[in-house]
């Protein structure tokens, strides 16, 4: 007997200057947890998330790309900045248009300024960073991975539209079940 069962798997990666936020964010949504001193990325940190709850009972999958360079195949992206910083939002551009490059035509996206929470070092307005996104066609939203403010509201918003279309990545798993087979002896043996 032959059981189909669908698993809808979506890439997201993210994109930004380093030192942005974009680590303490993935650990913040992903683990609930914020550290204040750790080793910048090197390479590449993934992380994974289950969504379950949907009418059609077919679970959904993000797998989250903290690395530049994994845009192909990708179907969201965050670009990352930090209020705190304005040359890594007047660097925004840059990173969109190596996206653009690299990426399909349908992938979502979103404009994320991060480090809400450091207010008397604030360098970007609410109001030029939604100027901005508007340019690119992205949803805006400001988080603070070290209060945890506008973490969850943000990905509610931008998993409600990453979801909203097919992923490039959906599978159909056949997951077959064995049963035991009863031993067929030929009479001979491998000489390997």
């Amino acid at each position: 007997m032959t059981q189909v069962k669908k698993e809808n798997t979506y890439k997201l990666i993210t994109l930004g200057d380093s030192q942005v936020g974009k680590s303490s964010f993935l650990r913040r949504y992903v683990n609930k947890h914020y550290t204040e001193h750790f080793t910048c990325t090197i390479g590449c940190d993934f992380h994974s998330k289950i969504f379950a709850d949907f009418p059609d009972e077919e679970a959904r999958k993000i797998y989250l790309w903290d690395t530049a360079g994994q845009e192909r195949h990708s179907d969201a992206c965050i670009q990352f900045f930090s209020l705190s910083e304005r040359k890594s939002f007047e660097n925004v551009g840059n990173w969109v248009a190596e996206l653009e490059k690299n990426s399909s035509d349908n992938i979502s996206k979103i404009l994320m300024g991060c480090k809400s929470d450091l207010v008397e070092r604030r360098e970007v307005s609410f109001e030029e960073g939604q100027k901005l996104a508007e340019s690119f066609g992205m949803q805006y939203v400001e988080t603070s991975a070290k209060t945890g403010e506008g973490v969850e509201e943000a990905m509610k918003i931008f998993t409600k539209e990453i979801f909203s279309k097919p992923s490039i990545n959906s599978i159909a798993m056949q997951i077959k079940r064995v049963q035991d087979q009863p031993t067929i002896n030929n009479n001979y043996t491998c000489n390997c």
